[in-house]
């Protein structure tokens, strides 16, 4: 505890491990819990209108070199001093550097933390690794992976961003928590727009079979409720009066009284196909950006294996043109895919 052997301000005894305290949420004063409540309000009015903070009057400990450490808000893990990532959870760090502030910026779409001091360094128009950034924006601790000269697994920072394209920014901080800590994130694009995503992102094969796998999916929901269960179902409902209160053994005894095997099957089948089509998507979300990770480093690693002989600014260039994103492609079949879901999901709530 922070204030231990600091005094209280009211009755001016000092904290000890087991106090009871409350701390003003205005200027930060603390005080014991009864204290407190026996004055009411805060002692320090006239913090409050200069919008300062409560300082002790004692002289602060001294605190050695190698005591010093960066303490993870997120795990509570003690990381060095300097550490701008936490070594155990991957989470950005609190700074510990005095006068500067943790925040997150939004540029391009895209949420990346970093360190603002108050004073303009001398990178004060771009980030490390030479992003650009909205003017008067000044940042002097590192975008996690945004090294020119990362090592992403045999593959530069330089390199990676080449081959990644649009949103850099956003995935280089992803890839450097997938190679450090082997821990990722949800991906969303991915979960929405599923085999869209990883064909817009040129993984062509793995985008074609989870894009068929999915209009497969979704066309046998179309087709079986179109020519078959939603009629069933409807008959089923006017017979058993289509009431909430009709339970499901009613409905299973209807099928085995007017349905074959297989008809009770088609019968149930679309709503099977609904789950396995959320299980798709899900998996997309879920594994999108450590498949992306991959694939990266195997097509660099691929383009730099054919061109031995050539010079580093002619793998960047390879690499720029065989990697970014292809956006016909994509939004061709996405398109294609969302007719066919809602369609489906229109013939399947029947009743």
């Amino acid at each position: 505890m922070k204030f231990i052997g600091k005094k209280c301000p009211v009755c001016e005894a000092e904290f000890q491990e087991n106090d009871d305290i409350v701390v003003c949420p205005r200027c930060g004063a603390p005080y014991h819990r009864d204290c407190y409540q026996q004055k009411g309000k805060c002692i320090f009015p006239e913090l409050h209108k200069k919008g300062e903070a409560w300082k002790s009057d004692e002289p602060e400990e001294e605190i050695s070199e190698e005591d010093e450490f960066n303490e993870c808000l997120s795990c509570g893990f003690k990381n060095p001093k300097d550490a701008f990532v936490c070594e155990k959870c991957g989470e950005f760090l609190k700074p510990a550097v005095p006068g500067a502030k943790s925040k997150k910026i939004h540029f391009g779409g895209i949420e990346a933390g970093f360190t603002e001091f108050d004073g303009n360094d001398e990178d004060g128009e771009e980030s490390p690794g030479g992003f650009p950034l909205p003017p008067g924006l000044h940042i002097s601790a590192e975008i996690p992976g945004t090294k020119p000269d990362e090592d992403f697994d045999g593959v530069s920072g330089k390199e990676m961003v080449k081959n990644l394209g649009q949103n850099s920014l956003y995935y280089l901080p992803i890839f450097y928590r997938i190679k450090e800590f082997n821990t990722s994130r949800f991906n969303f694009a991915a979960f929405i727009f599923s085999g869209g995503w990883y064909l817009y992102r040129k993984q062509y094969l793995k985008g074609t079979l989870i894009t068929m796998l999915t209009l497969a999916v979704n066309a046998a929901q179309l087709l079986i409720t179109y020519f078959y269960s939603g009629a069933m179902w409807q008959r089923a409902f006017e017979e058993l009066g289509a009431k909430s209160t009709i339970p499901y053994y009613s409905y299973i005894e209807w099928m085995s009284n007017n349905c074959t095997l297989l008809g009770s099957v088609l019968m149930v089948l679309p709503y099977v196909l609904s789950i396995v089509s959320w299980v798709i998507i899900i998996a997309c979300g879920l594994t999108a950006n450590r498949s992306y990770y991959k694939f990266s480093l195997k097509k660099i690693k691929k383009i730099k294996e054919q061109n031995p002989d050539a010079s580093e600014e002619e793998i960047l260039g390879i690499i720029s043109r065989k990697g970014g994103v292809n956006n016909g492609l994509a939004f061709m079949l996405i398109a294609c895919e969302l007719i066919l879901t809602v369609a489906s999901l229109m013939f399947t709530s029947v009743g």
